[in-house]
This record gives C-alpha cells, structure tokens and sequence, in this order.
C-alpha cells in the first residue's frame, strides 16, 4: 500500500510541474526618459538569426524609471533578448548611416556590442527553475 501511495504522489507531482506555467521576470534598467515612449523586447530562441529573425515572443510596455515585465509559459532552455527604446514613437529601432543605433537598446548577459551586431551565443542565457529572472541596462 505505501508503494503505491507513493508512486501516486509521485505522479501526482511531475503532473503538477509540467503544468505550471514558466515566468521569466525582466527588469530594465537606465530608462532616462518616460513621457509616452515604449520600450520593446524581443525573446529569442537558438534556431534562426539573432537579433534579424522574427522574435519568438514579444512586447511593448510603457517607459518608466525601472520596470519589471514577464514572459509567461516559457519552456526551459537557452533563450537570448534584445529591446530597444522607441524614443520618437515610430515603432522600430532607428539607426544612423553606419547602422549604429540611434536610439538606446540592450541585449541579455547585458552584452554590449563593439563593431558588430551580437550573435545569439553572444546574449545567450538559460532560462530554468535557477534562472528565473534577468537585469539589462540600457546602453544610450
């Protein structure tokens, strides 16, 4: 009967875990200017090219001083993030003739690109029950 009991508990648990829904929290950081402009994040998975592809999941949010926002129902794995502020409200990210950013953006591990476009191993991270939240600074 104990055996039983405790292979039912045991179900009953891996059942239950593999239903909960996975939050990734994430703050950014360095927002200097608020009034009415957005901030956009990108997640993205390994397979495609970071940061030009499609996202896998995206968002918008209203900018504030600091703010935290949440990706839910995420499987576990090694995702990387890139976001930028919209500082003139024209829903992307503006660049100058050299394809700098014009306007402030940060990518995951707070990678900060020299002369080149990050790759995705470059902002990589693994999302997990140990890694459930991450920072990114702004870069202006």
């Amino acid at each position: 009967m104990r055996i039983s009991f405790f292979a039912l508990a045991l179900l009953l648990a891996t059942t239950l875990n593999a239903n909960q829904n996975k939050r990734l929290a994430i703050v950014v950081k360095n927002i200097r200017q608020k009034d009415g402009h957005k901030v956009f994040i990108g997640f993205y998975k390994p397979d495609g090219e970071f940061p030009k592809d499609q996202t896998y999941k995206g968002l918008a949010f209203e900018a504030r001083k600091e703010t935290e926002v949440f990706f839910a129902d995420i499987p576990y794995g090694t995702y990387a993030i890139a976001l930028y502020h919209d500082l003139n409200n024209n829903d992307k990210l503006d660049k100058n003739f050299l394809g700098i950013p014009k306007e402030p953006y940060g990518f995951s591990r707070n990678y900060r690109p020299l002369f080149t476009v990050p790759t995705f191993r470059d902002c990589s991270f693994v999302f997990d029950d140990q890694n459930s939240s991450l920072e990114i600074s702004l870069i202006h």
